[in-house]
This record gives structure tokens, C-alpha cells and sequence, in this order.
């Protein structure tokens, strides 16, 4: 969302990982995943593919170019972040401290757009989905404080903090990270 979001408002080019996984699960045999498969090991299993792609965007002089999506996690920025001081800027959003009622009605009340893949699934589905999303939630909230990296949690006050991603991301905010 914040992607899009940046797309919309500025017109900053985007590029999500999601697409290019879902490409590589459709589309090639023995990746080694598939769409079952932990975000964390489909993230493993794709970096040295992502990090040719960022490192190309960056040697091709594309700046200001944002790019999102599961398949990347804190340490894979932070080597980036090493390798090309001052080139990349990054955060992870998450939910680690949502209720799983309050998400699924939050979901079904402002969700249902054509590319709401939660849409067509009955309530119990989605449920699962958001307790993986708040477990893994965590899960990245302390590896970005314990790799230095912004993170947002958007449990509450969602598009408030949606706009604190924004002003970080552009410069203009300060990083944050769940205490």
C-alpha cells in the first residue's frame, strides 16, 4: 500500500517482489518454493536473484525507485546498505500488536478491491493469514531493531502511520522502531 501510495502522490516508480515471486512460482519448475512456503524461506531462496536486480537498478542510475514485497528481509538491506553506502533507504511495515478480530473486520470493511487477494476467502482463511502476518510481524519488528532498520507498526492508527513510512521514506521523518 505505501508503494502505491508514493506512486500515486509522486509519482515514484515501483517494483514489487510479490509479482516477481508469484512469476517464479507460476512460471518456472523446481524453484524450490511455492506459494505454501514460509515468507522467510521464499525471501532466503530469492535474495541472490533480488540483490542482482537492486544491484543492477543502482549501477543503471535508477534512483528514487521504490521496491517492496516479502521476498526481502532486514539483514538482506542491510548488506545493500554496506555494499552501497547511502544508496538505499528502507523500513518494513507490520502489524505485531493486532488483535486477529480486529484486523479481519478492518479487512472486510475497507478491503474488497479487485486486487484483494482476501476477498473470495471465507472469514476462517483470512484469520490464518492474519495470525501468520502478526507472528511473522514480530518476527521482522525484532530483526529491524536488532539490524538498526526502520520498522512501522501499523496495529493501530494504521493510515497515520502509513503517512510516518511515507515522510521516512521521503526524508522528511524520523525512523522508528517497535519497542
Amino acid at each position: 500500500m505505501l508503494s502505491r501510495m508514493l506512486l500515486e502522490k509522486y509519482k515514484l516508480p515501483y517494483f514489487s517482489l510479490d509479482f516477481l515471486m508469484m512469476g517464479l512460482i507460476n512460471g518456472m519448475d523446481n524453484i524450490g518454493f511455492d506459494g505454501e512456503t514460509h515468507d522467510r524461506i521464499k525471501a532466503e531462496k530469492m535474495w541472490p536473484l533480488v540483490k542482482a536486480l537492486l544491484t543492477n537498478i543502482y549501477e543503471e542510475g535508477a534512483s528514487d525507485y521504490v521496491i517492496e514485497g516479502v521476498a526481502i528481509l532486514p539483514k538482506h538491506f542491510k548488506e545493500l546498505e554496506k555494499e552501497f553506502p547511502d544508496s538505499f533507504k528502507g523500513c518494513w511495515l507490520g502489524y505485531p500488536n493486532t488483535e486477529c478480530e480486529k484486523k479481519l473486520q478492518k479487512i472486510r470493511q475497507f478491503g474488497g478491491g479487485k486486487d484483494d487477494w482476501l476477498r473470495d476467502m471465507v472469514d476462517g482463511d483470512v484469520r490464518e493469514v492474519i495470525n501468520y502476518g502478526i507472528e511473522y510481524s514480530k518476527e521482522l519488528a525484532e530483526e529491524c531493531q536488532a539490524e538498526g532498520v526502520s520498522f512501522f507498526d501499523t496495529s493501530y492508527k494504521f493510515l497515520e502511520t502509513l503517512n510516518l513510512a511515507e515522510n521516512y521514506m521521503l526524508g522528511q521523518g524520523e525512523a522508528r522502531n517497535v519497542c
